[in-house]
Protein backbone atom coordinates (compact mmCIF):
# COMPACT_ATOMS: atom_id res chain seq x y z
CA UNK A 1 0.00 0.00 0.00
CA UNK A 2 1.03 3.63 -1.02
CA UNK A 3 2.10 5.84 2.08
CA UNK A 4 0.67 9.20 2.45
CA UNK A 5 1.58 12.83 1.56
CA UNK A 6 3.14 14.23 4.38
CA UNK A 7 1.48 17.68 4.56
CA UNK A 8 -1.77 19.33 2.97
CA UNK A 9 0.60 22.02 1.13
CA UNK A 10 1.98 18.91 -1.06
CA UNK A 11 -1.41 17.18 -1.67
CA UNK A 12 -2.64 21.20 -2.20
CA UNK A 13 0.13 21.19 -5.11
CA UNK A 14 -0.66 17.46 -6.72
CA UNK A 15 -4.19 18.59 -7.03
CA UNK A 16 -3.00 21.65 -8.87
CA UNK A 17 -0.95 19.62 -11.14
CA UNK A 18 -3.99 17.92 -12.11
CA UNK A 19 -6.59 20.65 -12.05
CA UNK A 20 -5.23 22.62 -15.07
CA UNK A 21 -8.42 24.65 -15.46
CA UNK A 22 -8.52 25.90 -11.99
CA UNK A 23 -12.26 25.08 -11.48
CA UNK A 24 -11.50 23.27 -7.83
CA UNK A 25 -12.47 20.30 -9.53
CA UNK A 26 -10.48 17.20 -11.95
CA UNK A 27 -12.47 16.10 -14.90
CA UNK A 28 -11.15 12.81 -16.61
CA UNK A 29 -9.96 15.07 -19.22
CA UNK A 30 -7.61 16.95 -17.05
CA UNK A 31 -6.48 12.88 -15.52
CA UNK A 32 -5.80 12.19 -18.78
CA UNK A 33 -3.01 14.64 -18.95
CA UNK A 34 -0.47 12.98 -16.62
CA UNK A 35 -1.54 9.44 -16.22
CA UNK A 36 -2.60 6.58 -19.04
CA UNK A 37 -6.33 5.90 -20.16
CA UNK A 38 -6.44 2.35 -18.84
CA UNK A 39 -5.76 4.01 -15.34
CA UNK A 40 -8.24 6.61 -15.48
CA UNK A 41 -11.47 4.85 -14.48
CA UNK A 42 -9.44 3.12 -11.55
CA UNK A 43 -8.28 6.82 -9.92
CA UNK A 44 -12.30 7.51 -10.38
CA UNK A 45 -13.94 4.53 -8.81
CA UNK A 46 -11.26 4.99 -5.71
CA UNK A 47 -11.21 8.51 -5.54
CA UNK A 48 -14.66 10.25 -6.51
CA UNK A 49 -16.37 9.29 -3.57
CA UNK A 50 -19.78 11.08 -4.34
CA UNK A 51 -19.61 9.68 -8.27
CA UNK A 52 -20.11 12.75 -9.71
CA UNK A 53 -17.43 12.37 -12.52
CA UNK A 54 -14.87 14.94 -10.69
CA UNK A 55 -12.61 14.76 -7.89
CA UNK A 56 -12.42 17.38 -5.41
CA UNK A 57 -9.57 18.50 -3.00
CA UNK A 58 -11.73 16.68 -0.06
CA UNK A 59 -11.80 13.41 -2.06
CA UNK A 60 -8.49 13.37 -2.82
CA UNK A 61 -7.40 14.38 0.99
CA UNK A 62 -9.82 11.37 1.94
CA UNK A 63 -8.32 9.29 -0.48
CA UNK A 64 -4.79 9.50 0.61
CA UNK A 65 -5.21 9.25 4.83
CA UNK A 66 -6.77 6.11 3.16
CA UNK A 67 -3.84 4.96 1.57
CA UNK A 68 -5.28 4.64 -1.60
CA UNK A 69 -3.30 3.15 -4.43
CA UNK A 70 -4.94 5.47 -7.14
CA UNK A 71 -4.19 8.64 -4.57
CA UNK A 72 -0.15 7.37 -5.14
CA UNK A 73 -0.32 7.28 -8.58
CA UNK A 74 -1.74 10.85 -9.03
CA UNK A 75 1.21 12.08 -6.47
CA UNK A 76 3.53 10.23 -8.26
CA UNK A 77 2.39 11.37 -11.75
CA UNK A 78 2.13 15.01 -10.65
CA UNK A 79 5.53 14.51 -9.03
CA UNK A 80 7.09 13.25 -12.23
CA UNK A 81 5.91 16.43 -14.25
CA UNK A 82 7.78 19.08 -11.59
CA UNK A 83 10.44 16.62 -10.93
CA UNK A 84 13.76 18.42 -11.98
CA UNK A 85 15.53 15.27 -12.71
CA UNK A 86 12.85 14.35 -15.22
CA UNK A 87 14.91 12.84 -18.07
CA UNK A 88 15.72 15.70 -20.68
CA UNK A 89 13.88 18.58 -18.47
CA UNK A 90 16.13 21.61 -19.61
CA UNK A 91 15.54 20.15 -23.58
CA UNK A 92 11.50 20.22 -22.88
CA UNK A 93 12.02 24.00 -21.27
CA UNK A 94 14.28 24.73 -23.79
CA UNK A 95 11.88 23.19 -26.61
CA UNK A 96 9.03 25.22 -25.25
CA UNK A 97 10.42 28.38 -25.11
CA UNK A 98 10.91 27.91 -28.99
CA UNK A 99 7.42 27.29 -29.39
CA UNK A 100 6.63 30.25 -26.77
CA UNK A 101 7.62 32.87 -29.31
CA UNK A 102 6.21 35.74 -26.79
CA UNK A 103 7.21 34.66 -23.74
CA UNK A 104 3.75 34.44 -21.99
CA UNK A 105 3.97 30.76 -20.86
CA UNK A 106 1.97 29.58 -23.16
CA UNK A 107 1.81 27.94 -27.02
CA UNK A 108 -1.02 29.78 -28.38
CA UNK A 109 -1.90 27.44 -32.26
CA UNK A 110 -0.17 30.36 -34.13
CA UNK A 111 3.43 30.48 -32.23
CA UNK A 112 2.89 26.56 -33.07
CA UNK A 113 1.94 27.16 -36.48
CA UNK A 114 4.70 29.44 -37.05
CA UNK A 115 7.68 26.92 -36.37
CA UNK A 116 5.75 23.45 -37.77
CA UNK A 117 3.83 25.73 -41.00
CA UNK A 118 6.88 24.35 -43.14
CA UNK A 119 7.22 20.87 -42.30
CA UNK A 120 3.38 19.85 -41.32
CA UNK A 121 0.10 20.61 -42.38
CA UNK A 122 -2.90 22.80 -40.91
CA UNK A 123 -4.69 19.23 -39.86
CA UNK A 124 -1.33 18.25 -38.47
CA UNK A 125 -1.05 21.35 -35.98
CA UNK A 126 -4.50 20.87 -35.71
CA UNK A 127 -3.81 17.35 -34.53
CA UNK A 128 -1.00 18.44 -32.28
CA UNK A 129 -3.58 20.93 -30.66
CA UNK A 130 -5.97 18.69 -29.87
CA UNK A 131 -3.38 15.76 -28.29
CA UNK A 132 -1.26 18.70 -26.24
CA UNK A 133 -3.72 20.98 -24.88
CA UNK A 134 -5.27 18.26 -22.29
CA UNK A 135 -7.21 21.37 -20.62
CA UNK A 136 -8.90 22.28 -24.39
CA UNK A 137 -8.40 25.92 -23.41
CA UNK A 138 -6.18 27.05 -26.87
CA UNK A 139 -3.21 27.05 -25.31
CA UNK A 140 0.01 24.63 -24.68
CA UNK A 141 0.99 25.13 -21.38
CA UNK A 142 4.38 24.08 -20.25
CA UNK A 143 2.79 21.20 -17.54
CA UNK A 144 0.55 19.60 -20.80
CA UNK A 145 3.65 19.99 -22.95
CA UNK A 146 5.44 17.81 -20.18
CA UNK A 147 2.83 15.44 -19.50
CA UNK A 148 2.35 14.50 -23.73
CA UNK A 149 6.08 14.14 -24.00
CA UNK A 150 6.04 11.92 -21.02
CA UNK A 151 2.82 9.98 -22.40
CA UNK A 152 4.86 9.47 -25.61
CA UNK A 153 2.56 11.46 -27.45
CA UNK A 154 3.24 11.75 -31.71
CA UNK A 155 2.06 15.38 -31.50
CA UNK A 156 5.67 16.15 -28.26
CA UNK A 157 7.46 13.95 -30.35
CA UNK A 158 7.15 16.26 -33.24
CA UNK A 159 7.15 19.38 -31.27
CA UNK A 160 10.45 18.33 -30.43
CA UNK A 161 11.68 17.02 -33.53
CA UNK A 162 10.76 19.96 -35.42
CA UNK A 163 11.96 22.47 -32.77
CA UNK A 164 15.72 20.49 -32.69
CA UNK A 165 15.83 21.14 -36.44
CA UNK A 166 14.98 25.19 -35.90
Amino acid sequence: MASAVSSRRELEDVFRKFDTNGDGKISKSELSALISEAEIEGVMKEVDSNKDGFINFDELVEANSKNLNAASLMRNSASAVQCATLPGRLELEDVFRKFDTNGDGKISKSELSAILKCRSSEEEIDGVMKDVDSNKDGFISFDEFVAANSNGLNAARLMLGLASAN
